[in-house]
C-alpha cells in the first residue's frame, strides 16, 4: 500500500459557550495525531479564528504549539465584534491539505451590553390553501427585564439573503405582540430566510432585528435510506439505516411502512433517535420498494428505495457481546467458484488494524470473528476489495471499550459562602484505576448565567466520533451516556463517511504538498533582480519597533532568507530591506511569502441568542449589565453621567495638507490600516469612508468617484494624480470612462500597506486652498465643488513608486499568547466592600492542569457575589493516546448575608 499523508486531529475547550461584547473567549487547544491521538509533532504554530456567518474572518490570531498544545485568548472589543452569531475555527496550515472538514468548528454567539436589547418569542405557522403556501409570524417583543415593547411602529421585511420577499408596516401591542403575514413560494428555501424588524418614528430604537423563519412543513421532509455495506443485492438479506430529516436540518421522529411494487406490505420501521433508525430487508430481483408515512395534517408521503442489483457483494458487521465482531461477506451465485480474491481490511484512525484474503465458494456467506480489542476506541471502518483493489462494500462500526480517564474533582467543603476560597482537588486514573499524569484544562462557570449542555461536544466525542463523520451531529453527547449501541450503529450506517480513496491509497501521486507544515513562525521570502532571478548572498534585514528588533541575515542560492525565533505581538509589522553584495538597493526586489489565509463557506444560520432564548442566556446578559453598572455606579457615586468622548486630532507624518497639520473633515493614520493588510488602497476607501461613491448616477450623467455629492479629487503626496493628462482626448472611451479606468488602475496599484494616511476634505473651509491650488477641470454634480483626498504613500514619492526598492513590509498575525485569567482575592478587610460588583459568569479558567505522578492537582479561586451552583468542566489527554472529560457541581449558594 502506498504511503497515506498523516492527519491531524484539533480540539479546542472553551471557558464557556456564548459571550457578551467585551467578554474574553479563553480556550486550550489539543493538536493530536489522528492515528493513536499522540501530540502532534508536525505543527507548531495554530491559527484560531472568529467568523460571521457568511464566513469572513473578524478576528485571526496564531497561536505556539508545543508538544502539541497551547493556550490563548481572543478579545471581544465591542468595536471590532458586534452583536452576533459566529463561527469560531482553529487549524494548522498542514490540516488545509485535507479540506474544511478537518477544521475545528464551533457555534457562539455574542450579545450586547450596552444600550437597550429587545427579545423575540416568535411562532411560526403556516397554511396550504389552495395549493398556496402562507407563513403566519406571531411575534412578541420585550426587553430583557421582560417589559413589552408596547405600541411601537415597525417596518419588517422577509428577505432570502439575497431578495426581498415581503414588506409589511404593523403596530405591536400593549403586549408588545404583533402579526405579520406573508405567501411563500414552494421553492424558496428557507436556509436564509429571515424577518428583518425595525422601528421607526421619533426616539426609536433603531436596530435591526434579524427573526430567522423557522418553519416545518410536512410535505418537504426528507427521507433517505442507506444500505449496509453500501448497496442492496437480490437474495441477500440487508440490514437498512435510514434519516429522516424536517424542512430545518434537524432529524424527525416518524414511522412507517416498506411495500413492494405490487402494494404489499413488507416490514414497518420507526425511528429510534435524530430521526435514524434501521430494518431487515431481503429484496427480490425485480422486484422495486418504496416507504410510505403518515405526516401531521394528514398527509402521506412515499419514498422509493434504492434499486437492488442483481449481481454483486455484501458486508455485515455486527457485533457479538461486548468483545467481538462478526463480519459477514456474501455474494450473489454467479460470482461463486471465480478464481477471484478479494481483500477484506478492517482500520481505524487510519491505521490497518486487520486483513484477509477471500475466496468465494460454495460455502457463501463467508463469516469471521474477530477480537474487537484489534481497534482502539472510535470508529471503525471494514473495506471488502476487489482485485484491482477497488472496494465493493463499506461498513463503519463504533468501538468503544470505555477506555477514557477517569477524572475525578472534590472540594475542601460541601457548601461555599460568597467571595469564599474554593479549594479543588484534581484526580485522573486510567481504566484500570492507575494514576495518570497529563496535561487538562479547567472552567468553573455559574449555573445561573451559563448553560452547559451535557449532551453537547466535548474532547471525547469530538476525537472519537464527530470529527470522523459527515453531516451535523446532534447533541453528540447523547451517544456516550449509558448504552447507546443501537443509536450509535444506525449514526454509523447513516453518517459515517469515508476519508480518503483506496485508489489513492494503492496508487499514490506524488504531487506538491499545497499546504506545507510549519514547525514555527517564520518571516521568509526571495530577493530577486529585475529580471527575477535569484539574488545570492544578498544581505537581508529585518526591523522592528514594537518589540524592538533588529535581525540580518543573507540570501542562499535560490535567493531565500529565514528569520526565526520571532514572537510578533499585537498587529506586528517588520520591515525588511535587501542589499546587493556591494551594498547596493538598485535592481533588488523583495517578495515576502506572508501567511494567506483560507477562505471559508458561508455557515449554516443559527438562530440570533434574542430569539426565543433560553431564561439562562437572559440571565447571563442581565448579570453582565447589571456588574457594568454597579461599577459605573461604585466609580462614579451613583450618578451615570452621559458619554462624551474627546478625540484627538490626527497628524499625518510627511503630509503635504494645504491646510496644515490636522486640517480636515476626517483622516486615517496608520493604526487605522494595521487590520487593513493588502487590501487595496480603493478597497479601502470604499469601505470606510461615508458617502463615497464609485460609480454615482444624477440625473442624465453618470459621476465616478463621488463624496457627498462632489467630485473626488485624488492629491498624492502633494502631486495632483490627474495632472498632465488630457481624458476622452483619444477618441476612444468617453471623457468619463476614461478618467475612470485611469483612477482605478491607481487605486488599485496601492495597498493599505503603502499608505501612511489619508485626510478628506469636503467642506468650504477646507477645499478653498486646494482649488486655487489644483485647479479641477470638469463639473461636480453639485456645480463645480470638489472633495479633496490627500494622500500620503510611506515611500513619499507621489503616484509613481509606490514602495521603496529593495524595502518590503512583512505583516503578521498576532500571537494570542495567553493572559492569565483575573483572580480576585478577598480577605477578611475586603470581602464585604461593594457587595454586587463581582458577577462573573465564568468563575474561574485554568488552561494548564498538569496533574503529578499519583495524578494529581489542586488549584483554588475565590467565589463570586451570585449565590450559584457552579458547573466545573475538566477536559485533557495524558499525551499517550488517552482523553477524558468530567462534568460537576459545585454548591456555591450561600446568600450574602451569611458573611457576617
Amino acid at each position: 500500500m502506498g504511503e497515506r499523508l498523516p492527519v491531524e486531529k484539533l480540539y479546542l475547550q472553551t471557558d464557556k459557550p456564548y459571550y457578551s461584547s467585551g467578554d474574553t473567549i479563553r480556550f486550550k487547544a489539543y493538536l493530536l495525531d489522528a492515528d493513536f491521538l499522540l501530540p502532534s509533532a508536525r505543527s507548531g504554530l495554530l491559527y484560531v479564528e472568529l467568523d460571521d456567518m457568511a464566513g469572513t474572518a473578524i478576528k485571526r490570531v496564531m497561536v505556539p504549539v508545543n508538544s502539541g498544545l497551547s493556550w490563548g485568548d481572543i478579545t471581544l472589543n465591542e468595536k471590532e465584534v458586534h452583536e452576533g452569531s459566529f463561527v469560531l475555527r482553529a487549524y494548522t496550515n498542514w490540516m488545509r491539505n485535507f479540506g474544511e472538514g478537518y477544521v475545528f468548528k464551533k457555534n457562539i454567539y455574542v450579545s450586547a451590553t450596552s444600550g437597550p436589547t429587545t427579545l423575540v418569542r416568535a411562532i411560526f405557522r403556516t397554511d396550504s390553501a389552495a395549493g398556496k403556501n402562507k407563513v403566519e409570524a406571531n411575534l412578541q417583543l420585550t426587553s430583557t427585564g421582560n417589559i413589552p415593547v408596547a405600541l411601537k411602529d415597525m417596518k419588517l421585511l422577509v428577505t432570502d439573503g439575497k431578495h426581498t420577499l415581503a414588506r409589511d408596516k404593523v403596530t405591536t401591542g400593549i403586549d408588545g405582540s404583533l402579526k405579520f403575514g406573508f405567501g411563500l413560494a414552494d421553492k424558496t428555501a428557507l436556509k436564509n430566510l429571515t424577518i428583518k424588524a425595525q422601528q421607526t418614528g421619533n426616539g426609536a430604537d433603531t436596530a435591526t432585528l434579524a427573526i430567522p423563519v423557522n418553519i416545518n412543513r410536512p410535505e418537504k421532509t426528507d427521507l433517505q435510506f442507506m444500505p449496509e455495506g453500501g448497496n442492496l443485492v437480490a437474495g441477500i438479506s440487508t440490514k437498512v439505516g435510514f434519516k429522516a430529516v424536517s424542512e430545518d436540518g434537524k432529524g424527525m421522529a416518524l414511522a412507517g411502512k416498506i411495500y413492494n411494487g405490487k402494494g404489499q406490505e413488507i416490514t414497518s420501521f420507526k425511528t429510534a433517535h435524530a430521526g435514524m433508525g434501521s430494518f431487515g430487508l431481503a429484496p427480490q430481483a425485480g422486484e422495486s420498494y418504496y416507504a410510505k408515512i403518515t405526516l401531521p395534517k394528514g398527509i402521506t408521503k412515499e419514498y422509493p428505495l434504492p434499486l437492488a442489483s442483481l449481481s454483486g457483494t455484501s458486508l455485515s458487521v455486527k457485533p457479538l457481546g461486548n468483545d467481538t465482531l462478526v463480519l459477514t461477506v456474501n455474494a450473489t451465485a454467479d460470482l461463486t467458484n471465480k478464481p477471484i480474491t478479494y481483500c477484506l481490511i478492517g482500520q481505524s484512525r487510519g491505521v490497518v488494524c486487520y486483513a484477509q484474503a477471500l475466496g468465494f465458494g460454495n460455502n457463501l456467506p463467508v463469516k469471521a470473528a474477530l477480537p474487537s480489542s484489534l481497534f482502539p476506541t472510535g470508529i471503525a471502518r471494514f473495506t471488502l476489495l476487489d482485485q484491482g483493489h477497488l472496494p465493493l462494500n463499506e461498513r463503519q462500526v463504533f468501538i468503544n471499550h470505555h477506555d477514557e480517564l477517569q477524572i475525578s474533582v472534590s472540594t475542601d467543603k460541601q457548601n461555599y459562602k460568597t467571595r469564599d476560597s474554593i479549594a479543588l482537588a484534581i484526580e485522573v486514573k486510567d481504566k484500570d484505576g492507575r494514576p495518570v499524569q497529563g496535561s487538562f484544562s479547567l472552567a468553573v462557570t455559574d449555573d445561573s448565567q451559563v448553560k452547559i449542555d451535557s449532551s453537547g461536544s466535548n474532547i471525547l466525542n469530538n476525537l472519537l466520533l464527530t470529527s470522523d463523520l459527515k453531516g451535523n451531529i446532534e447533541a453528540p453527547g447523547y451517544y456516550f451516556t449509558g448504552d447507546k449501541a443501537e443509536e450509535l450503529d444506525n449514526l454509523m450506517l447513516t453518517q459515517g463517511w469515508v476519508g480518503y480513496s483506496w485508489k489513492e491509497v494503492f496508487n499514490p501521486v506524488k504531487t506538491p504538498i499545497a499546504y506545507p507544515a510549519e514547525k514555527e513562525f517564520v518571516v521568509q521570502g526571495k530577493v530577486t533582480n529585475a529580471f527575477n532571478k535569484p539574488v545570492v548572498a544578498s544581505k537581508v534585514i529585518l526591523i522592528s519597533n514594537n518589540p524592538p528588533i533588529f535581525k540580518d541575515t543573507v540570501t542562499n542560492t535560490e535567493g531565500r532568507f529565514y528569520f526565526k525565533g520571532l514572537v510578533p505581538v499585537d498587529t506586528a509589522l517588520f520591515k525588511i530591506q535587501a542589499r546587493t553584495k556591494k551594498g547596493s538597493s538598485f535592481n533588488v526586489n523583495i517578495n515576502g511569502e506572508e501567511f494567506k489565509p483560507p477562505v471559508f463557506g458561508p455557515s449554516a444560520p443559527i438562530s440570533p441568542w434574542y430569539v426565543n432564548p433560553d431564561t439562562i442566556v437572559v440571565a447571563n446578559v442581565n448579570t453582565k449589565a447589571a456588574q457594568l453598572k454597579a461599577v459605573d455606579d461604585l466609580m462614579g457615586k451613583g450618578l451615570r453621567l452621559k458619554e462624551v468622548t474627546i478625540k484627538a486630532k490626527k497628524i499625518i507624518p510627511g503630509s503635504k495638507n494645504l491646510n496644515g497639520p490636522g486640517e480636515y473633515d476626517e483622516a486615517f493614520d496608520e493604526k487605522d490600516f494595521k487590520n487593513a493588510n493588502k487590501m487595496t488602497l480603493g478597497d479601502f476607501l470604499e469601505k470606510n469612508i461615508r458617502g463615497y461613491v464609485v460609480n454615482g448616477i444624477w440625473g442624465k450623467d453618470r459621476w465616478y468617484y463621488v463624496l457627498k455629492g462632489k467630485r473626488i479629487h485624488f492629491i498624492i503626496d502633494g502631486m495632483d494624480l490627474e495632472y498632465g493628462y488630457s481624458f476622452g482626448s483619444s477618441g476612444g472611451e468617453s471623457y468619463e470612462d476614461e478618467r475612470y479606468h485611469f483612477i482605478k488602475n491607481y487605486l488599485g496599484y496601492f495597498t493599505a500597506e503603502d499608505i501612511t494616511g489619508i485626510e478628506v476634505m469636503y467642506n468650504t473651509g477646507h477645499i478653498g486652498s486646494y482649488g486655487v491650488q489644483y485647479a479641477p477641470i470638469g463639473k461636480s454634480p453639485n456645480g463645480d465643488e470638489h472633495a479633496y483626498l490627500e494622500i500620503t504613500t510611506r515611500a513619499k514619492k507621489g503616484p509613481f513608486m509606490r514602495v521603496t526598492p529593495g524595502t518590503y513590509l512583512y505583516k503578521t498575525l498576532p500571537f494570542a499568547l495567553y493572559k492569565e485569567f483575573y483572580r480576585p482575592k478577598y480577605n477578611a478587610n475586603n470581602r464585604n466592600i461593594a457587595i454586587g460588583t463581582d458577577l462573573r459568569s465564568t468563575i474561574h479558567w485554568a488552561p494548564n492542569v498538569t496533574t503529578d505522578a499519583e495524578g494529581k492537582a489542586r488549584l483554588s479561586f475565590y467565589s463570586a457575589d451570585k449565590p450559584s451552583i457552579y458547573t466545573v468542566t475538566v477536559e485533557g489527554t495524558d499525551l499517550q493516546g488517552q482523553i477524558g472529560y468530567r462534568k460537576q457541581k459545585i454548591n456555591a449558594a450561600t446568600p450574602p448575608s451569611s458573611h457576617k
